[in-house]
Formats: structure tokens, sequence, C-alpha cells
């Protein structure tokens, strides 16, 4: 499971009840009600993926958070984001989708994933998705939200950095892969866990 204390740090619950709350909407419904849910705002951006149609919305800030200006630059297509998410984020993701809809959504949509910018650097985000419209066991809209890392691992050496004296980098913690570990002051391991760890 991903570390208790950062989904502490942002409100799932809050996102759940928000993405679940467009359930019966077309994928343009949806992603209306959520550019004015103002979660945009709050977020790295959203999208939102008619899976019969193979339609995937991105929210501006989505696509801000990646260099990309537009529909021109970055197309609705769920292709847009295979192409600059690293592939070994790619394949969690994926099967994290998969289990998510085996689960019919028992098993959680939520995963640590890296996507390189247009132009350079990486996007560091915790994406978190729920398929809101099932036709049997057949997902037909799946929404999700990608919340910013780099300030989340900021506000957990924020907020425990001082109760447990850790002596860690900023940066030591932002380059950590997955599954791997960063050894910290007094014996404590930091490690960031897949999702069935």
């Amino acid at each position: 499971m991903i570390n208790d204390r950062l989904c502490d740090m942002i409100p799932m619950h809050k996102l759940q009840f928000m993405l679940s709350g467009i359930n019966g909407a077309t994928y343009e419904q949806a992603f209306s009600r959520l550019m004015k849910s103002g979660l945009d705002d709050n977020s790295l951006g959203f999208w939102v993926w008619d899976v019969e149609s193979n339609v995937e919305l991105y929210s501006p800030k989505f696509r801000e958070s990646l260099q990309y200006e537009g529909e021109h630059d970055f197309p609705n297509t769920p292709l847009s984001w295979q192409t600059t998410i690293f592939k070994c984020d790619a394949v969690v993701a994926n099967d994290n989708l998969r289990n998510h809809i085996q689960t019919k959504g028992k098993y959680e949509y939520l995963q640590r994933v890296r996507y390189h910018k247009k132009y350079d650097g990486v996007v560091d985000v915790l994406c978190y998705g729920l398929v809101v419209q099932w036709d049997g066991n057949d997902p037909l809209l799946v929404v999700g939200v990608h919340m910013p890392l780099s300030g989340m691992y900021q506000a957990t050496i924020d907020k425990f950095g001082n109760e447990m004296d850790i002596d860690v980098t900023y940066e030591d913690i932002l380059n950590l892969p997955t599954g791997e570990c960063v050894e910290l002051s007094k014996g404590v391991t930091l490690k960031l866990l897949n999702k069935d760890e």
C-alpha cells in the first residue's frame, strides 16, 4: 500500500467523493463538472477517459504541467500520456487499472507516476483514478486526478521530520524510486511502497 502518511497529506476521501459524484454523466458532462469544481486549481490536473470511444479529455492544468499548450499539442487520446510517462510507471499504472477493473473498483487505482515534460524535466505525481460508469463488468468512464508529489514529500518532511528527527534531504526523497529505500538517521528507513506492499 502507498505510504499512509503520504495519503494523509491529500484529501483522498474528498477526491473520491468528487470523482464518484459524476456517475451517469457523459464524458463531456463529467469533464465540465470537474472543471467547475475547482479540481484543476487544486491539483496538477485531471483526466476523463471514455473507454468505448477511446477519447481522453485532459484539463488545462494537466497539459500545462507537462509543458503542452492544448489539444493540438497533446491530443485527447490515451496515446498522449502513454508517450510521455516513464515506461516502468506505465506498467504499474496499467496493472493497477486492470486490478481496479477486475475487482470492480475494490482495488484502488492509486500510484506514483513520472512524466517527461515536453521541453525538459520530469513531473512526479500521485495519480488517483476511479471507474465511475460500468456496463456489467466493463468500464465505460474512468476519471482521475494528479496530485503533486514534490509538495507532499516536502509536507511529509515538514510534518513528520522534526518528530522523528530525520536527517534526509529533499533531493534524496524526490529521487527515491518506488520500492527502493533511503536510510535515515537513527535507523529509520524511508521506502515508497507499491500498492500491494
